[in-house]
């Protein structure tokens, strides 16, 4: 998938993480499903992670902290008093959280969502991950030394895995995700322009209806994204055995 990828957009640079979200459309969609919706991503969700350089990503990755400041200033404060950057956070942004949880049913959840956004959405669902992850945070009582290993076991503390895509806490990450969207939308965060342009190309999701919300119409299209994606390898299955 990725060399045929990357030969169809020789502008494109692999960076590392990519594959996992190729291997969660491979095996959720099947090879040819799954190419197709991956070429699409890389010319719309995902061209500013496939970028010359990593600079689109660190700068998508250092808006976390102004992010969460709006909604939790204690805690960035007790990051920042820690001299704790924002790079914890690097493998879930590239990733699409592929790389943090195992169980698929709860990929396929991030991947609805992500893929029926904004190509920002990550960077919500990282804030609203860290957010949620705050009384684990004041329990563990964590210093400088041991928050890396925090976060980096991070799934363990909502266990994910073991529930499934029908866990209260997993529609929580997303409902929450989605508020911050709506409350702090990409433009106030000021990304830079080349975010800008690599997120803002033709292709992305039509503009909701005047006097519609937001959330509405993404929440029915991540709900419907997947389901399609299942009929779509359904129908290339039926085409195969017939062939």
């Amino acid at each position: 998938m990725l060399n045929c990828i990357f030969a169809t957009h020789p502008e494109l640079h692999y960076v590392q993480g990519f594959h996992d979200i190729a291997s969660v459309l491979l095996v959720v969609c099947g090879y040819d499903v799954g190419l197709a919706v991956l070429d699409r991503l890389v010319t719309t969700h995902l061209r500013a992670w496939l970028s010359v350089t990593m600079d689109p990503i660190r700068n998508i990755l250092d808006k976390l902290y102004p992010l969460l400041q709006r909604v939790d200033p204690t805690l960035v404060a007790s990051f920042r008093k820690m001299e704790l950057p924002s790079f914890f956070a690097l493998s879930w942004l590239l990733t699409w959280f592929a790389h943090t949880f195992e169980d698929l049913a709860v990929l396929s959840r991030f991947f609805d969502v992500f893929i029926a956004s904004d190509p920002v959405m990550p960077l919500y669902m990282c804030a609203s991950f860290v957010l949620h992850l705050r009384p684990a945070l004041e329990k563990a009582e964590l210093d400088q030394c041991t928050i890396h290993a925090f976060f980096t076991n991070a799934a363990q503390q909502f266990r994910l895995d073991d529930e499934g895509s029908d866990h209260p806490l997993l529609e929580g990450l997303i409902t929450d995700s989605l508020r911050l969207y709506d409350q702090h939308p990409p433009p106030s965060l000021h990304f830079s322009k080349e975010v800008t342009r690599l997120t803002s190309e033709p292709g992305r999701e039509p503009s909701p209806l005047p006097g519609a919300s937001a959330t509405y119409y993404r929440e029915a299209l991540y709900s419907m994204s997947f389901v399609l994606f299942a009929v779509a390898v359904l129908v290339a299955n039926e085409v195969m055995k017939n062939a």
